[in-house]
């Protein structure tokens, strides 16, 4: 039989996404523009940090968050200059921008269970 290893639980995302939250909330009631746009990323980096913390909390090699935290940042450097580079185009929305959203959730799930894994060696 064995052992089944403890995930990390995702505390800190839960705050983001609940911070995230609350600044829609906020941007609709004072038609905040840019305030929406970056608390609806803060959401979606958070959740998405959650769902990659899954997999990669229960690793104890540091080398793989660190990796993680290498692969997210290269996806968010393409998918944002592929979003700048076509800015008219009419592909945006289903289109390499996905490895940004990715990437920035990527980045987020390493740098998490990197600093757990490093606060309780």
């Amino acid at each position: 039989m064995s052992a089944v290893r403890r995930a990390r639980r995702p505390w800190p995302e839960l705050a983001i996404f609940i911070t995230g939250f609350a600044g829609v909330l906020s941007a609709m009631l004072f038609k905040s523009e840019i305030l929406l746009v970056g608390s609806i990323f803060a959401c979606l980096f958070a959740v998405l940090s959650a769902i990659f913390s899954v997999f990669l909390s229960p690793r104890k090699e540091l080398v793989v968050h660190a990796i993680a935290i290498l692969l997210g940042v290269a996806g968010t450097i393409y998918g944002t200059y592929w979003y700048l580079e076509n800015k008219g185009g009419t592909q945006i929305l289903f289109s390499p921008v996905f490895f940004a959203y990715l990437g920035g959730g990527l980045v987020l799930a390493g740098i998490f269970n990197l600093s757990y894994r490093l606060r309780n060696k």
